[in-house]
Protein backbone atom coordinates (compact mmCIF):
# COMPACT_ATOMS: atom_id res chain seq x y z
CA UNK A 1 0.00 0.00 0.00
CA UNK A 2 2.62 2.39 0.48
CA UNK A 3 4.37 1.68 -2.61
CA UNK A 4 0.97 2.26 -4.11
CA UNK A 5 0.72 5.67 -2.53
CA UNK A 6 4.26 6.45 -3.63
CA UNK A 7 3.77 5.48 -7.39
CA UNK A 8 0.00 7.67 -7.49
CA UNK A 9 2.12 10.62 -6.43
CA UNK A 10 5.03 9.91 -9.32
CA UNK A 11 2.05 9.83 -12.15
CA UNK A 12 0.82 13.41 -11.27
CA UNK A 13 4.95 14.73 -10.56
CA UNK A 14 7.15 12.39 -12.85
CA UNK A 15 4.87 10.28 -15.42
CA UNK A 16 2.93 13.29 -17.28
CA UNK A 17 6.32 15.51 -17.12
CA UNK A 18 8.32 13.09 -18.47
CA UNK A 19 5.50 11.93 -21.23
CA UNK A 20 5.27 15.72 -22.15
CA UNK A 21 8.97 15.51 -22.95
CA UNK A 22 9.04 12.43 -24.84
CA UNK A 23 6.11 14.24 -27.13
CA UNK A 24 7.99 17.66 -27.57
CA UNK A 25 11.33 15.59 -28.59
CA UNK A 26 9.55 13.80 -31.16
CA UNK A 27 7.93 16.40 -32.55
CA UNK A 28 4.56 14.88 -32.39
CA UNK A 29 1.55 16.99 -33.58
CA UNK A 30 -0.20 19.68 -31.39
CA UNK A 31 -3.28 17.29 -30.73
CA UNK A 32 -1.81 13.93 -30.05
CA UNK A 33 0.44 15.66 -28.34
CA UNK A 34 -1.98 17.29 -25.84
CA UNK A 35 -4.04 14.31 -25.45
CA UNK A 36 -1.51 11.83 -24.16
CA UNK A 37 -0.37 13.64 -21.18
CA UNK A 38 -2.85 16.54 -20.19
CA UNK A 39 -5.21 14.76 -17.30
CA UNK A 40 -3.26 11.46 -17.23
CA UNK A 41 -4.01 11.81 -13.34
CA UNK A 42 -7.70 12.06 -13.89
CA UNK A 43 -7.32 8.80 -15.91
CA UNK A 44 -4.98 6.92 -13.27
CA UNK A 45 -7.42 4.90 -11.05
CA UNK A 46 -6.38 2.96 -7.49
CA UNK A 47 -7.33 -0.98 -6.73
CA UNK A 48 -6.94 -1.50 -3.38
CA UNK A 49 -8.65 -2.49 -0.08
CA UNK A 50 -8.75 1.01 0.57
CA UNK A 51 -11.73 1.17 -2.37
CA UNK A 52 -14.91 0.39 -1.29
CA UNK A 53 -16.22 -2.80 -2.33
CA UNK A 54 -19.56 -1.85 -4.03
CA UNK A 55 -17.28 0.95 -6.14
CA UNK A 56 -15.11 -1.86 -7.66
CA UNK A 57 -17.75 -3.17 -9.95
CA UNK A 58 -17.98 0.30 -11.72
CA UNK A 59 -14.31 1.01 -11.54
CA UNK A 60 -14.18 -2.49 -13.43
CA UNK A 61 -16.63 -1.24 -15.98
CA UNK A 62 -14.61 1.70 -16.69
CA UNK A 63 -11.05 -0.20 -17.57
CA UNK A 64 -13.78 -2.41 -20.03
CA UNK A 65 -14.27 1.03 -22.04
CA UNK A 66 -11.86 1.27 -24.72
CA UNK A 67 -9.70 4.18 -25.60
CA UNK A 68 -11.67 6.70 -27.44
CA UNK A 69 -11.21 10.89 -28.21
CA UNK A 70 -13.38 13.72 -28.82
CA UNK A 71 -11.92 17.02 -30.55
CA UNK A 72 -12.58 20.34 -29.21
CA UNK A 73 -11.59 23.72 -30.71
CA UNK A 74 -8.85 21.89 -32.47
CA UNK A 75 -7.89 20.14 -29.55
CA UNK A 76 -8.48 16.09 -28.99
CA UNK A 77 -8.85 14.80 -25.40
CA UNK A 78 -9.45 11.37 -24.16
CA UNK A 79 -12.79 10.14 -23.34
CA UNK A 80 -13.81 7.43 -20.95
CA UNK A 81 -10.52 5.75 -20.99
CA UNK A 82 -7.99 4.53 -17.96
CA UNK A 83 -4.35 4.76 -18.57
CA UNK A 84 -2.89 3.03 -15.73
CA UNK A 85 -4.27 1.52 -12.85
CA UNK A 86 -2.26 1.51 -9.73
CA UNK A 87 -3.52 -2.06 -7.57
CA UNK A 88 -2.35 -4.76 -4.79
CA UNK A 89 -2.32 -8.21 -4.68
CA UNK A 90 -5.94 -8.01 -4.81
CA UNK A 91 -5.19 -7.59 -8.04
CA UNK A 92 -4.46 -10.76 -8.97
CA UNK A 93 -7.67 -12.72 -8.35
CA UNK A 94 -11.13 -12.54 -10.83
CA UNK A 95 -10.08 -10.05 -13.09
CA UNK A 96 -10.47 -10.88 -16.51
CA UNK A 97 -10.22 -7.59 -18.56
CA UNK A 98 -9.76 -8.15 -22.15
CA UNK A 99 -7.84 -4.39 -22.61
CA UNK A 100 -5.17 -4.57 -20.41
CA UNK A 101 -1.95 -5.75 -21.70
CA UNK A 102 1.02 -4.21 -19.94
CA UNK A 103 1.69 -4.95 -16.81
CA UNK A 104 4.69 -3.46 -14.38
CA UNK A 105 5.25 -5.70 -10.84
CA UNK A 106 6.73 -3.83 -8.46
CA UNK A 107 8.72 -6.66 -6.67
CA UNK A 108 8.04 -10.04 -6.42
CA UNK A 109 5.25 -11.20 -5.12
CA UNK A 110 5.50 -13.09 -1.63
CA UNK A 111 4.15 -16.50 -2.56
CA UNK A 112 4.72 -18.21 -6.33
CA UNK A 113 0.49 -18.66 -6.79
CA UNK A 114 -0.17 -14.99 -6.31
CA UNK A 115 2.57 -14.28 -8.94
CA UNK A 116 0.97 -17.24 -11.39
CA UNK A 117 -2.07 -15.29 -11.29
CA UNK A 118 -1.02 -11.64 -11.34
CA UNK A 119 0.95 -11.80 -13.97
CA UNK A 120 -2.20 -13.16 -15.78
CA UNK A 121 -4.51 -10.84 -15.65
CA UNK A 122 -2.93 -9.18 -18.99
CA UNK A 123 -2.89 -10.42 -22.63
CA UNK A 124 -6.44 -12.10 -21.73
CA UNK A 125 -7.01 -11.45 -25.84
CA UNK A 126 -4.29 -10.03 -27.49
CA UNK A 127 -0.34 -10.56 -26.63
CA UNK A 128 1.01 -8.47 -23.56
CA UNK A 129 3.96 -7.70 -21.77
CA UNK A 130 4.65 -8.40 -17.57
CA UNK A 131 7.79 -6.53 -16.80
CA UNK A 132 9.04 -7.54 -13.32
CA UNK A 133 10.86 -4.81 -11.49
CA UNK A 134 13.06 -6.86 -9.02
CA UNK A 135 14.49 -5.57 -6.12
CA UNK A 136 18.22 -5.77 -5.50
CA UNK A 137 17.87 -4.72 -1.78
CA UNK A 138 16.04 -8.46 -1.48
CA UNK A 139 17.61 -11.13 -0.71
CA UNK A 140 14.48 -13.21 -2.40
CA UNK A 141 14.06 -10.88 -5.57
CA UNK A 142 17.89 -11.37 -6.24
CA UNK A 143 17.03 -15.05 -5.95
CA UNK A 144 14.37 -15.30 -8.12
CA UNK A 145 16.39 -12.83 -10.62
CA UNK A 146 19.60 -15.29 -10.84
CA UNK A 147 17.39 -18.14 -11.23
CA UNK A 148 14.85 -16.08 -13.61
CA UNK A 149 14.37 -18.71 -16.79
CA UNK A 150 14.42 -22.02 -14.97
CA UNK A 151 12.42 -20.77 -12.34
CA UNK A 152 9.93 -19.09 -15.18
CA UNK A 153 9.69 -22.27 -17.28
CA UNK A 154 8.65 -24.22 -14.58
CA UNK A 155 6.83 -21.92 -12.08
CA UNK A 156 3.94 -24.24 -11.40
CA UNK A 157 6.30 -26.91 -9.19
CA UNK A 158 7.19 -23.93 -6.57
CA UNK A 159 3.75 -23.53 -5.82
CA UNK A 160 3.83 -23.64 -2.06
CA UNK A 161 1.33 -25.91 -0.55
CA UNK A 162 -1.62 -24.42 1.64
CA UNK A 163 -3.22 -25.88 4.78
CA UNK A 164 -7.24 -26.13 4.88
CA UNK A 165 -8.94 -25.59 7.87
CA UNK A 166 -12.56 -24.96 7.02
CA UNK A 167 -14.37 -25.37 10.38
CA UNK A 168 -12.29 -23.00 12.81
CA UNK A 169 -13.87 -21.18 15.04
CA UNK A 170 -12.47 -17.96 13.41
CA UNK A 171 -14.00 -19.29 9.84
CA UNK A 172 -17.42 -20.07 11.62
CA UNK A 173 -17.63 -16.96 12.94
CA UNK A 174 -16.95 -15.73 9.87
CA UNK A 175 -19.37 -17.32 7.13
CA UNK A 176 -22.39 -19.01 9.21
CA UNK A 177 -24.25 -15.37 9.40
CA UNK A 178 -24.29 -15.41 5.46
CA UNK A 179 -25.19 -18.75 5.13
CA UNK A 180 -27.93 -18.08 7.44
CA UNK A 181 -29.17 -14.95 5.14
CA UNK A 182 -28.34 -17.27 2.12
CA UNK A 183 -30.76 -20.24 3.63
CA UNK A 184 -33.72 -17.88 4.37
CA UNK A 185 -33.87 -15.96 1.35
CA UNK A 186 -33.05 -18.77 -1.18
CA UNK A 187 -33.98 -21.90 0.06
CA UNK A 188 -36.92 -20.99 2.04
CA UNK A 189 -38.12 -17.85 -0.76
CA UNK A 190 -38.05 -15.08 1.58
CA UNK A 191 -35.72 -13.80 -1.01
CA UNK A 192 -37.50 -10.41 -1.18
CA UNK A 193 -35.94 -7.60 1.20
CA UNK A 194 -39.36 -6.53 2.69
CA UNK A 195 -39.23 -10.58 4.24
CA UNK A 196 -36.84 -10.38 6.18
CA UNK A 197 -38.98 -10.04 9.33
CA UNK A 198 -41.22 -13.33 7.82
CA UNK A 199 -38.01 -15.71 9.29
CA UNK A 200 -39.96 -17.77 11.85
CA UNK A 201 -36.26 -19.32 13.48
CA UNK A 202 -36.64 -22.70 11.46
CA UNK A 203 -33.29 -23.36 10.21
CA UNK A 204 -34.01 -27.68 10.60
CA UNK A 205 -32.48 -27.93 6.83
CA UNK A 206 -29.65 -26.06 7.66
CA UNK A 207 -28.97 -27.70 10.72
CA UNK A 208 -28.83 -31.06 8.84
CA UNK A 209 -26.56 -29.91 6.53
CA UNK A 210 -24.17 -28.73 8.45
CA UNK A 211 -24.07 -31.68 10.81
CA UNK A 212 -23.40 -33.82 7.87
CA UNK A 213 -20.77 -31.58 6.84
CA UNK A 214 -18.45 -30.99 10.03
CA UNK A 215 -17.47 -34.29 11.37
CA UNK A 216 -15.50 -33.00 14.60
CA UNK A 217 -17.84 -32.69 17.53
CA UNK A 218 -16.33 -29.90 19.31
CA UNK A 219 -16.61 -27.80 15.90
CA UNK A 220 -20.50 -28.83 15.08
CA UNK A 221 -21.34 -27.74 18.84
CA UNK A 222 -19.69 -24.39 18.40
CA UNK A 223 -21.18 -24.21 14.82
CA UNK A 224 -24.85 -24.79 15.68
CA UNK A 225 -24.31 -22.95 19.02
CA UNK A 226 -23.47 -20.03 16.70
CA UNK A 227 -26.30 -20.40 14.48
CA UNK A 228 -28.94 -20.87 17.39
CA UNK A 229 -27.95 -17.53 18.97
CA UNK A 230 -28.16 -15.91 15.46
CA UNK A 231 -31.11 -16.91 14.73
CA UNK A 232 -32.27 -15.99 18.30
CA UNK A 233 -31.15 -12.27 17.62
CA UNK A 234 -32.84 -12.40 14.02
CA UNK A 235 -36.24 -12.93 15.31
CA UNK A 236 -36.15 -10.63 18.57
CA UNK A 237 -35.69 -8.07 15.82
CA UNK A 238 -38.37 -5.55 16.36
CA UNK A 239 -40.19 -3.18 13.32
CA UNK A 240 -40.25 -3.99 9.73
CA UNK A 241 -37.18 -5.54 9.40
CA UNK A 242 -35.04 -5.53 6.23
CA UNK A 243 -32.36 -7.39 4.55
CA UNK A 244 -30.79 -3.68 4.22
CA UNK A 245 -31.80 -3.28 7.48
CA UNK A 246 -30.61 -6.25 9.13
CA UNK A 247 -26.86 -6.69 6.92
CA UNK A 248 -24.28 -4.60 7.95
CA UNK A 249 -20.69 -3.34 6.08
CA UNK A 250 -17.33 -5.48 7.24
CA UNK A 251 -16.35 -2.45 8.21
CA UNK A 252 -19.07 -2.49 11.47
CA UNK A 253 -17.47 -5.44 13.02
CA UNK A 254 -20.83 -6.61 13.37
CA UNK A 255 -22.29 -9.92 13.81
CA UNK A 256 -24.54 -9.31 10.49
CA UNK A 257 -21.36 -8.12 8.64
CA UNK A 258 -21.75 -10.03 5.84
CA UNK A 259 -19.07 -10.65 2.90
CA UNK A 260 -20.26 -9.44 -0.56
CA UNK A 261 -16.69 -10.32 -2.06
CA UNK A 262 -13.81 -12.75 -1.76
CA UNK A 263 -11.85 -9.94 -1.33
CA UNK A 264 -13.63 -9.34 2.22
CA UNK A 265 -12.36 -12.87 3.81
CA UNK A 266 -9.35 -11.59 5.89
CA UNK A 267 -9.83 -10.17 9.37
CA UNK A 268 -9.75 -6.61 10.13
CA UNK A 269 -7.01 -5.22 12.79
CA UNK A 270 -7.94 -2.74 15.17
CA UNK A 271 -4.63 -0.51 15.97
CA UNK A 272 -3.67 1.39 19.06
CA UNK A 273 -1.07 3.49 19.74
CA UNK A 274 -0.46 4.40 23.72
CA UNK A 275 2.37 6.90 23.83
CA UNK A 276 4.30 6.96 27.56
Amino acid sequence: MRDVGKDYKKVLEEIADLLKLIHNRSELNKQLDHCNYFGIDGRTKELTSRIESNSIKKLLDELELKFSLISKDGWSFVQNTVDLVLASNMFSVGIDIERLNVMLMNGQPKNVAEYIQASSRVGRKDKGIVINLLDANRSRDKSYFENYVPFNNAYYKYVEPLSVTPFTEIALDKVLASLLVCFVRHKQGLYLDKRAKDFTGNYEELKTFISERIKNKKQLDYALDKLKVLAEKWTSKEGDLTYKILIKKMSDLDDWSLMMSMREIDTNSIVKIINK
